[in-house]
């Protein structure tokens, strides 16, 4: 009696779906961080008593999503001075002549345009 074997192969990738959130939700973190950097580097357009250099928002830096498990970004800044005038407790003389903290900056750039769309994303893949 001859014994016969035959590949069973599924309609699709069972993996497919999620490695394609995976890839999306990599590129959407990258572009939310370029784009908060790029909010961060902006300086106010208000009269100043002082030379400014640029030295501020030319070391916002990001960093991620890489290539490891965790899919996460890093937004930071080097400068010794960089927390008083766009830190969680930005000082209110900086406030008053317009610089965005970090928390306006999540709530405008993060709250406002990319974590809609992440959900979105999210929420359009069936496992």
């Amino acid at each position: 009696m001859p014994l016969g074997f035959r590949v069973i192969k599924p309609n699709r990738d069972p993996f497919g779906d999620a490695l394609q959130l995976e890839t999306k939700l990599r590129v959407a973190l990258r572009n939310f961080g370029a784009d908060a950097q790029r909010t961060f580097s902006k300086y106010p357009e208000t009269e100043t008593s002082y030379r400014r250099t640029g030295t501020l928002g030319r070391r916002w830096t990001t960093r991620g999503p890489s290539g490891t498990a965790e899919i996460k970004i890093v937004i930071g800044n080097r400068t010794r001075y960089a927390a008083r005038v766009q830190g969680p407790k930005q000082e209110e003389q900086f406030k008053k002549r317009g610089w965005m903290s970090v928390i306006d900056v999540k709530e405008e750039v993060w709250e406002g345009k990319h974590k809609p769309l992440i959900r979105a994303l999210i929420k359009g893949v069936t496992f």
